[in-house]
């Protein structure tokens, strides 16, 4: 969480179905559009500084949620009329996604990573997550619903940018291109870190670290949603 780079955060975009089973329980379908990136050249870490690779990921989940409501106010202000009320809740569930990382080549141009196997390894676009988080919504009118939600995805994929293990040696030019963008000009622009040495060229060779297998990626997301109640006087209304 706290390799978060706030930064790099991009737009999601998406439509929900939620159901009351319960006073204090609900389900929730969802899905989503998500674009996550990152850039090597941003960082204040040497080492991935002179890593110098980059990503963006276009990505499409379908979530479904158990939704626990630990807090409700029935009439916010105490108005006595009970139009407006506030609930809160805790989520949790299992999504499906599709994921397309995708690196900028040295003509500028953003190209699918996945099948050129940039670490020599076959992965699956789609893969499966595992959602919790924390929201809330307001029901105004008795109809109406304005909420939010913060939202974190443990997910069992180590390729949502395509960086997982080890530099491997490429036959492809632009593979080779896209699995390993050091060179010289970019050890050299590194700005000096005090305790942290200057990485040389052969940290990047063939055989190298190239990421981090022993953690799976993650992403959250923080979202406003509007909604309304196709019954505005469901059982559970009281």
């Amino acid at each position: 969480f706290m390799d978060m780079k706030l930064n790099f955060s991009r737009w999601t975009l998406g439509g929900f179905f939620r159901y009351r089973i319960a006073p204090k329980i609900g389900v929730k379908a969802s899905l989503n559009y998500i674009r996550l990136s990152g850039d090597d050249s941003k960082s204040l870490n040497p080492g991935r500084k002179g890593r110098n690779l980059n990503f963006k990921n276009d990505m499409f989940e379908f979530l479904l949620n158990g939704e626990l409501y630990i807090y409700k106010v029935n009439d916010v202000g105490r108005t006595g009329r009970y139009r407006t009320d506030f609930n809160l809740y805790l989520f949790g569930g299992a999504g499906l996604f599709f994921s397309n990382p995708k690196g900028q080549a040295p003509s500028g141009d953003w190209v699918s990573l996945q099948p050129l196997q940039t670490e020599g390894v076959s992965y699956s676009r789609f893969n499966f997550a595992i959602p919790v988080g924390l929201g809330f919504y307001y029901t105004l009118n008795r109809k109406y619903r304005l909420g939010m939600e913060v939202g974190w995805r443990t997910t069992f994929t180590d390729y949502i940018d395509d960086v997982s293990t080890v530099y491997v040696a490429q036959s492809d030019p632009l593979t080779a291109s896209l699995a390993n963008k050091t060179d010289q000009a970019v050890i050299n622009s590194i700005e000096p870190v005090e305790g942290q040495p200057f990485p040389a060229v052969t940290t990047y060779a063939p055989g190298k670290k190239r990421g981090d297998p022993d953690h799976n990626d993650s992403y959250a997301t923080v979202t406003v949603n509007f909604s309304w109640a196709i019954r505005g006087r469901s059982k559970f209304y009281r």
